[in-house]
């Protein structure tokens, strides 16, 4: 797992709070901003800079942008500012997705109780599934799966068509240290998953981490 301690520091950029040893995978670095005299233009829409229109740097992607790409201001948690940051309209979306994430890891820590159906059986368990955001990792029973491998990763959702919520993920996968692939379709239909809105809702944020942290990892809804 990622080191969790943190330290307060002052870098010219802003206060964060910065992982003491190796990153996590939650962790994102801060980009090299475009200089001033690289672009006289705004590098979403092309308005030239001027006197009126002036130069802003969005503190997710670097790029010199104008005013009206580069307004809004948010919660760069990933990059461990504590206070929110000038970002542009492509990356505020982005950064909403990784704020979601970051106010759930509580409830990934704490696990959830999922009916467990393996390489296609007919007959299924349950088992309590937790996942770790800064390692991105996830685990059940022995099985350790790590969401960076995304190319050996494909994952469905199904919704319940009157709630929208999930009650089906299908994915496969490697695990560490093994040597096959491994099918596995997680819901929440078992009756002794108790609590199956917890489920769900726990449901429903994997299949977020696994959309926004293994980044080619093959997603359908």
């Amino acid at each position: 797992m990622a080191n969790t301690d943190k330290t307060l520091r002052l870098t010219k950029h802003g206060w964060k709070m910065i992982r003491d040893g190796d990153k996590g995978m939650f962790d994102l670095d801060e980009p090299d901003w475009v200089e001033d005299d690289k672009s006289i233009k705004c590098q979403i829409c092309q308005s030239q800079f001027s006197f009126f229109v002036r130069r802003h740097h969005c503190r997710r992607c670097g790029k010199l942008l104008c005013g009206k790409c580069c307004h809004s201001k948010v919660d760069l948690w990933r990059m461990g500012f504590i206070d929110p940051q000038l970002v542009c309209n492509t990356c505020v979306s982005i950064s909403q997705v990784e704020e979601e994430l970051h106010n759930i890891s509580d409830m990934f820590s704490q696990g959830a109780l999922l009916m467990v159906e393996e390489n296609d059986r007919t007959f299924g368990h349950v088992s309590k599934f937790y996942f770790d955001i800064n390692s991105g990792i996830m685990e059940y029973e022995s099985k350790q799966v790590q969401i960076s491998t995304a190319s050996e990763i494909a994952c469905r959702m199904t919704k319940d068509p009157i709630t929208g919520k999930p009650i089906l993920f299908s994915l496969s996968f490697r695990a560490i240290h093994d040597t096959e692939d491994v099918k596995i379709k997680l819901s929440v239909s078992a009756p002794e998953v108790e609590n199956k809105q917890k489920s769900m809702e726990w449901l429903s944020g994997l299949r977020l981490a696994f959309s926004t942290l293994g980044k080619t990892v093959a997603i359908s809804s």
